[in-house]
């Protein structure tokens, strides 16, 4: 007897050492469907006290499909974007029923034996491993609920948002395991009350949630409550007529409202974290363009204010992708494994909401703006690289034409930099910022002109030299100005944060290399003491983890200067000098890799590598399967593709038209020929190694092109000069005068 109970005794120590007890419990409060300006415009008392007691942010709520809330929702809970099926919502409770069929029967036919513990299961794991498993990202279905339970702290799920035609249970997304189950939970109809005149049927039982929740909270470590109301109006918002429509949503935040009041009065936030989440923008909103969704995040040392994370490192900003590893880092103490998010950071602010608002709009204005005006500056590029064509075909020499083509070329190469200033330009309308981009750019011509003159390559240096010192300047100084562009990385679209984007990364790369050889032949001769120091400046400021955080851009900006220093070295291109190209580039990228470590600054780079040693090589094979897919989409679709095929167009042209004269520029300008072939091999490479390669292509040749045209133009209209027209400077009667 005395032996049994000794037994019985040592196997309780057993288990209960083999538990990590969470020091503290998270309740993730699903409020779906609600925009960050729509809560503002309801009486909703208890989320306006939480939100001056926590710390609030928008959050990019991007999937690997659509912004629907069956892939928002198995997105947040995997921790990389996902795509949820259209089925992926057929969660039930074990002992419902569903087509005639006993919910433990049908998951036994799919999916396999149900353990006695199970309290809630999705029917559909199948089509979901599946629907990832060939996507772009391969997120893990289940994977916070697998991750949570290998360290035995248990979840519980709540409520559903369920409507008169369709189960909408999506909230089991967030708390299932790998083999669609939840322990403990209450997802069926009990949850809802039917009201016949209620525009989606169900309400939410609020007595029953809370009791519920009463009843979980002592025994879990984290209780997932969806409020449902809102994501039911949202979910019939097209069968509504729109005032009907906006009478009810307002109703819903409020009645949701009242209902985080009770949950948040059983918590001691001292303690426990309390997360009011809202993993799906309004639709509403969205046709507008505002695609950020929200989060606010109360609890033990959440310092009343804003958030951030290290996956966007902008004020505000937060991403989707960080829940799971907030969720992971609040309820262990133990090293944070690694997820592609990153942790939620907290920052005391005053004017939070002020502070949104104005965070909200900018970002919503260059959404917007973005597409039209990239397309018109690329539609100007391929339209002047046409008549530049058909002016060198039929040999116009007429005195508007030239100064036509020379202004305009000059126009295209000052218009990046003002793009660099779009912060400053989203108060005013899209059409008064066209006219002053194009009179800025316009005033920026007629000064290089004359200061200068239309004979001289200094007039096309002034404006390359402007853009790329303000764009070293800006990332050295937080890169203020690049988050806020309409040629950088838009926190919607969500593929960069912070660092420098691919367009303006091309675009330094072919700036820098051509203004260096210009710079050369001003001097007529190489100094590689110059071509060094500016290169690593170049090198570290696109790669550092604080400053560019650009990987692809690392690794195309190490092969364009070395190459750049072999041709204009005049080496031969010999095994050994591969050799060295190879090593080169090696040991400038290690050090990067090194360093990053050593601070623990986290770049993307350094995230990838240390995803490799914890998960393998599969790691590095998903992300190259996800390049090759957005390259080749990029190349079927994007109008970048256009500008490419217009500079190969201008190229063919010119060797031709007039003939042999392009030839005489190789061997006059030698520097110039050395670093353009070099930007050749460079773009290839960039293409390569980067998410949008046709991006990178079409920025980093931009100015060594245009630089070309411009010198082949200036040899046809000035053929007496020779080859000094890096030395001219303004004379009498030039264009600009």
């Amino acid at each position: 007897m005395k032996k049994r109970v000794f037994l019985i005794v040592l196997l309780l120590i057993i288990v209960w050492a083999g538990r990590i007890v969470a020091a503290n419990k998270v309740v993730l409060f699903i409020v779906d469907g609600v925009s960050w300006q729509e809560w503002q415009k309801v009486e909703a008392p208890h989320l306006r006290q939480l939100m001056s007691e926590g710390a609030v942010g928008l959050m990019n709520a991007k999937t690997a499909d659509h912004l629907e809330p069956v892939d928002t929702y198995l997105t947040i809970a995997s921790g990389d974007r996902a795509c949820g099926s259209s089925v992926g919502k057929h969660s039930f409770n074990r002992y419902e029923k569903w087509q005639n069929s006993a919910v433990e029967d049908i998951y036994h036919r799919r999916i396999g034996q149900l353990d006695d513990s199970a309290a809630i299961v999705n029917l559909s794991l199948a089509q979901l491993k599946r629907a990832n498993r060939y996507s772009s990202y391969q997120a893990q279905v289940g994977n916070l609920g697998t991750v949570l339970a290998r360290h035995n702290l248990k979840i519980a799920v709540l409520g559903n948002a369920d409507t008169g035609s369709s189960y909408r249970r999506q909230v089991a997304l967030l708390g299932i395991n790998k083999y669609g189950v939840i322990k403990q939970g209450d997802i069926g109809h009990q949850s809802n009350l039917l009201v016949s005149r209620y525009p989606s049927l169900y309400l939410t039982n609020k007595s029953y949630i809370v009791a519920k929740f009463k009843e979980y909270l002592n025994n879990n470590d984290l209780i997932i409550v969806e409020s449902g109301t809102t994501s039911r109006i949202e979910a019939v918002k097209n069968k509504l007529l729109p005032d009907r429509f906006s009478q009810a949503k307002e109703k819903s935040i409020t009645r949701v409202d009242k209902l985080l009041g009770e949950i948040k009065a059983e918590l001691d936030l001292t303690k426990n974290y309390l997360i009011v989440l809202v993993p799906t923008p309004a639709k509403k909103y969205m046709q507008q363009g505002y695609k950020l969704s929200w989060t606010l995040v109360a609890g033990p040392n959440i310092k009343a204010g804003l958030l951030s994370s290290g996956t966007t490192k902008q004020l505000g900003l937060m991403t989707n992708l960080d829940i799971l590893p907030s969720i992971y880092n609040y309820l262990l103490t133990e090293p944070q494994l690694q997820f592609t998010g990153q942790p939620i950071i907290t920052t005391a602010t005053a004017n939070k909401i002020h502070y949104l608002n104005r965070l909200e709009q900018k970002i919503q204005t260059i959404f917007s703006w973005r597409p039209l005006v990239v397309k018109e500056f690329i539609a100007l590029q391929i339209i002047i690289l046409v008549l530049v064509a058909l002016s060198l075909i039929f040999k116009s020499r007429r005195q508007i034409v030239q100064n036509f083509l020379l202004y305009t070329i000059l126009l295209i190469n000052w218009l990046p930099l003002f793009f660099l200033f779009s912060k400053f330009f989203t108060h005013f309308s899209l059409f008064f910022t066209h006219l002053l981009w194009i009179s800025g750019s316009l005033i920026g011509v007629s000064l290089s002109f004359k200061l200068f003159s239309k004979k001289s390559l200094l007039a096309i240096i002034l404006p390359n030299i402007l853009t790329a010192g303000i764009l070293i300047i800006d990332l050295w100084s937080g890169g203020n100005l690049l988050k806020v562009s309409i040629l950088g990385y838009s926190p919607v679209i969500g593929a960069r944060y912070y660092g420098l984007g691919n367009e303006y990364m091309g675009l330094l790369i072919g700036i820098t290399i051509v203004l260096l050889t210009l710079f050369f032949e001003l001097r007529k001769k190489v100094n590689n003491k110059i071509l060094i120091g500016v290169s690593l400046i170049l090198i570290v400021t696109i790669a550092a983890p604080d400053l560019g955080a650009n990987f692809g851009g690392l690794l195309a900006s190490v092969f364009t200067v070395l190459l750049s220093y072999y041709y204009l070295n005049d080496c031969s291109f010999k095994l050994k000098t591969i050799i060295k190209i190879f090593c080169g580039g090696a040991i400038i990228i290690f050090s990067i890799l090194v360093f990053d470590l050593s601070t623990g600054a986290k770049s993307h780079f350094t995230r990838l590598f240390l995803q490799l040693q914890q998960s393998g090589l599969g790691v590095l094979v998903t992300v190259i399967k996800r390049k090759l897919a957005i390259n080749l989409r990029l190349l079927e679709w994007t109008i970048w593709t256009k500008v490419l095929l217009a500079f190969v167009f201008i190229l063919v042209v010119l060797f031709k038209h007039p003939r042999g004269l392009t030839a005489k520029l190789i061997s006059e300008y030698p520097y110039f020929t050395a670093g353009f072939k070099a930007l050749l091999w460079g773009s290839l490479a960039a293409g390569v190694v980067n998410d949008s390669g046709v991006v990178v292509v079409a920025t980093l040749l931009l100015v060594p092109v245009f630089t070309l045209v411009y010198l082949v133009l200036l040899q046809i209209y000035f053929p007496k000069e020779g080859n000094k027209y890096l030395m001219y400077n303004n004379v009498k009667g030039e264009v600009g005068d």
